[in-house]
């Protein structure tokens, strides 16, 4: 089941869908939708329902993006932005440039990403590694410093005064 539902697409829309088969290729599109962000939370090594759940994206947030995916496949269902076509002299133009170039409309542009993954939007440059630096009551082999959104030393459970496992406190032969 999507977030969104044909409903919410005949409301942006600003009309109701014509026929049942219509309301069916927006629930349709609405899944595809769907999985192309699950297959892009997937990839960034986190799940999307869970997420949701954690309120990063929020429910509004997927929803409006599942839905503006769905209004773009509407609007212009190949993809194209420039379709040239001359009778004389034999012209003929078809370009495809944007979300879609890969062949799928339904694509997540770089603007919905931003919304869907925060922390994808952050800046860094080539080979950019934060560690957090080197200073404080963290082992220097703590999780934190690799990226980790969790420490792994438990100096987070002792008030940051001292490390209680790899090496800190609760290690055999260590003394507070």
């Amino acid at each position: 089941m999507t977030y969104a539902t044909a409903q919410d697409v005949a409301v942006e829309l600003g009309r109701p869908a014509s026929s049942q088969a219509e309301s069916d290729q927006w629930d349709a599109w609405l899944a595809r939708a769907e999985r192309n962000i699950a297959r892009g939370f997937t990839q960034a090594s986190l799940v999307l329902a869970t997420q949701v759940g954690l309120g990063a994206p929020t429910e509004d947030d997927v929803r409006d993006v599942e839905v503006s995916a769905v209004l773009r496949k509407i609007a212009n269902p190949s993809g194209f932005t420039s379709v040239t076509r001359s009778i004389d002299d034999a012209t003929l133009t078809t370009r495809r440039e944007g979300p879609g170039v890969d062949g799928d409309p339904l694509a997540i542009t770089d603007a919905e990403w931003k919304i869907l993954l925060p922390v994808a939007s952050a800046q860094g440059g080539a080979f950019t590694v934060d560690t957090l630096g080197t200073s404080g009551v963290h082992m220097p082999w703590c999780a934190l410093y690799f990226a980790a959104l969790y420490c792994s030393c438990g100096a987070d459970l002792t008030n940051f005064e001292y490390p209680l496992y790899e090496g800190g406190a609760l290690t055999e032969g260590s003394e507070l």
